[in-house]
C-alpha cells in the first residue's frame, strides 16, 4: 500500500499512511493551553487561525526529491531541522508526478512487497502530529475515479476504502481521512484524536462537483487540544 510512515519518540510510535495522487500537506501545533471552563450551550466553536505558523509544508514536486549517493531524500518545503526523510521504493513499487501536479504512489492494494512510501523520523514527527496542543493539517487530494467507477468498484468488492491518511500512535489512531461508497452514497470517513470514526455524506448530485474524477478536494483539520476537532471542506 502506498504509504508515509512516520518515526519514533520517547517510545511513543507513529505510523501515517498518506495515499495521494495530489498533496500539499501542512501541519502546525502549539503548545496546549489552559483548559478554560466550559462555554455556555450554543457557543460557536473558536477556530484556530490559518495564519500561524507552520511546522511542516511538502508541496509534492520533483524539487523536493534528490539523489544522494544512489539514495533518493526528501526535501519538503518546511520541515523541522532534526526531520530525516527518505523515499522507499519495494519491488515494481513506483512514485510518479503526474500532471498537473502532485504525487502518484503505486501499486496499490492490500500487499507490501510492490509499493512506494516517503518514510519521515525524528524527534520532530511527534509534535508533527500532536493533538494535546492547538494545531491544524492541511493538503490537497486528487479524485482518481467518477462516482460511478466508485460505485461500480463498490457492489463489486462491498467495500472499497481510498486512504487519504492514516497516522496511529501507541494508544491507537489519531488521524483518519478515506473515501468510500455505501449505500450508494459517496463519503468520507474521519477521524481526529480519540474520538470515534465519523461520517460526511456528499450530498445527491453534487458528488461530480466535489470529488468525481480529476477534481481536487481541499481537506483541513482543526483541533484545539482540549478534545475539540473540525473537518472542512473546500
Amino acid at each position: 500500500m502506498p504509504s508515509l510512515s512516520v518515526g519514533v519518540r520517547r517510545g511513543v510510535r507513529l505510523f501515517a499512511v498518506i495515499v495521494l495522487s495530489g498533496i500539499c500537506l501542512r501541519l502546525m501545533c502549539q503548545r496546549r493551553p489552559e483548559k478554560p471552563p466550559p462555554p455556555p450551550p450554543g457557543t460557536p466553536q473558536k477556530i484556530l487561525r490559518s495564519d500561524a505558523p507552520l511546522l511542516f509544508q511538502l508541496k509534492g514536486i520533483p524539487a523536493e526529491f534528490t539523489v544522494t549517493k544512489g539514495q533518493n531524500t526528501v526535501q519538503p518545503s518546511l520541515a523541522p531541522a532534526d526531520l530525516a526523510s527518505k523515499v522507499v521504493v519495494r519491488g515494481s513499487g513506483s512514485l510518479t508526478f503526474p500532471d498537473p501536479g502532485g504525487m502518484m504512489f503505486k501499486v496499490s492494494g492490500q500487499q507490501t512487497s510492490n509499493t512506494a512510501f516517503l518514510q519521515f523520523s525524528g524527534p520532530s514527527v511527534m509534535n508533527m502530529f500532536n493533538t494535546n496542543g492547538a494545531g491544524y493539517l492541511t493538503f490537497k487530494w486528487r479524485s482518481s475515479y467518477s462516482v460511478a467507477e466508485r460505485t461500480a468498484m463498490a457492489a463489486q468488492y462491498r467495500l472499497v476504502m481510498r486512504t487519504a491518511l492514516d497516522a496511529y500512535n501507541d494508544s491507537g489512531e489519531q488521524f483518519l481521512v478515506e473515501d468510500s461508497v455505501q449505500d450508494g452514497l459517496l463519503c468520507l470517513r474521519f477521524k481526529l484524536g480519540d474520538s470515534g470514526i465519523q461520517y460526511y455524506f456528499f450530498p445527491r448530485g453534487k458528488e461530480e462537483a466535489m470529488f468525481g474524477k480529476g477534481v481536487v478536494l481541499d481537506v483541513r483539520f482543526n483541533w484545539d487540544g482540549l478534545g475539540n476537532g473540525v473537518l472542512y471542506l473546500n
